[in-house]
């Protein structure tokens, strides 16, 4: 039984080994891969992740994280609930119909207010708090690397942030439509 027990272990080992297979993805965390992204355009300008998210929300849309430099745009497919004190750790990859979607202005539009805290991690608002949802806003260029985890209700956040929320989650939206067609 013991020999057997052991076949079993080691069987699950080589199975679970052998199962995983490399993507065109890039990881993010703290420090991107940096040869995939230079794969994608030798991109050293900035990058924002950005998305929306629901705590208590069972479909996969409850998280939708994305990452773009202005000219590509691709999908995480990790969908972990963002924390308040540390990057977003994802793993991104392209999707049928990104091309499609335009985030030169969401990058290019960033509200200038966000940067005027000290924190690399911020909340503005009450993000979640009454399960309406939150936006996540990553931004890198160069040394200088910021988050936000934003309330997605545009009362409880300052005025000169709403229209920029807005048209987050309206990129968001066009998103979840071209994924639902594909």
């Amino acid at each position: 039984m013991k020999n057997f027990k052991l076949f079993l272990g080691a069987l699950f080992v080589i199975l679970m080994f052998s199962s995983c297979e490399e993507d065109d993805a890039i990881s993010i965390n703290n420090t991107p891969d940096l040869s995939i992204e230079n794969r994608l355009s030798e991109n050293s300008g900035p990058i924002l992740i950005f998305g929306r998210y629901y705590g208590r929300c069972l479909a996969e849309s409850c998280i939708e994280i994305f990452w773009t430099d202005g000219n590509n745009l691709l999908e995480d497919t990790v969908d972990a609930y963002p924390s308040s004190t540390s990057f977003y750790n994802g793993k991104f990859t392209r999707f049928m119909g990104s091309e499609e979607i335009n985030t030169e202005k969401i990058l290019s539009n960033i509200p200038s207010s966000l940067f005027l805290t000290k924190s690399s991690f911020n909340v503005v608002g009450t993000p979640d708090a009454g399960d309406w949802g939150g936006i996540y806003l990553q931004y890198k260029n160069g040394d200088l690397q910021k988050q936000w985890l934003v309330d997605i209700n545009t009362r409880n956040i300052p005025k000169e942030l709403r229209n920029y929320i807005l048209d987050i989650n309206k990129t968001v939206d066009k998103i979840q439509e071209i994924n639902n067609l594909n």
